[in-house]
């Protein structure tokens, strides 16, 4: 499917293309499926679709778009690339939706994660509304590095049940105060935990972001 020089992808932009003209029609099949489900069926195979990105290590003399990236995994510096992967998760079934190349800010065409992660939500949204697919069911997840107010406009947009682990920066009103994750974590700690299922429970709470 790709196309390589030197071992690197010479358009990615035309896999990109090709991957979401085969991704969507299984994504539109898991939302009628979805749809058309009781309850029971319905908590099973929640639909939920991830933002995450992920790096690659390349080596070789003459890379395109080849750019110097921190690897957390590895916890130094690697050359290679760097992908914003847009997948959708429904029990066992994962579809890869999007896999776009992040581009260095020297590069014409560049674009931040979170613009990608925007545009790939306004995509998607369109792209529901011309087959009258609702999102309103499908939980969007992704961490604090694309909880930004760009991001969140589109996600509530398109009506996505959004999940995130909120920036510490950010501070939500809870029992009458403005407070950061942080410190809601530290006054709900002695609150009792919900049972979901085995080895997973949960604890409700509610507070208020200005903006979100």
């Amino acid at each position: 499917l790709l196309a390589r020089n030197f071992g690197v992808p010479v358009n990615s932009e035309a896999f990109e293309k090709l991957l979401r003209i085969l991704a969507m029609p299984l994504f539109f099949d898991l939302l009628r499926d979805f749809d058309v489900s009781d309850a029971t069926a319905q908590s099973r195979k929640r639909i939920r679709i991830i933002f995450d990105d992920t790096k690659a290590e390349k080596t070789g003399r003459y890379m395109e778009f080849i750019h110097k990236l921190f690897d957390n995994a590895k916890k130094r510096y690697i050359m290679g690339y760097n992908y914003v992967l847009m997948l959708v998760v429904s029990g066992d079934t994962v579809i890869p939706l999007a896999f776009v190349l992040w581009l260095p800010a020297e590069h014409p065409d560049h674009r931040s994660k979170n613009d990608i992660a925007r545009d790939e939500i306004i995509r998607l949204k369109k792209a529901c509304d011309r087959r009258g697919y609702d999102l309103g069911e499908v939980e969007l997840l992704f961490d604090s590095a694309y909880h930004v107010q760009k991001v969140m406009n589109a996600a509530n947009e398109a009506g996505f049940r959004v999940i995130s682990k909120a920036d510490n920066r950010h501070r939500s009103e809870f029992g009458g105060e403005l407070l950061t994750p942080l410190e809601i974590t530290e006054k709900v700690a002695e609150h009792p935990w919900n049972y979901l299922e085995k080895d997973h429970s949960y604890k409700r709470i509610g507070a208020c972001h200005r903006t979100y």
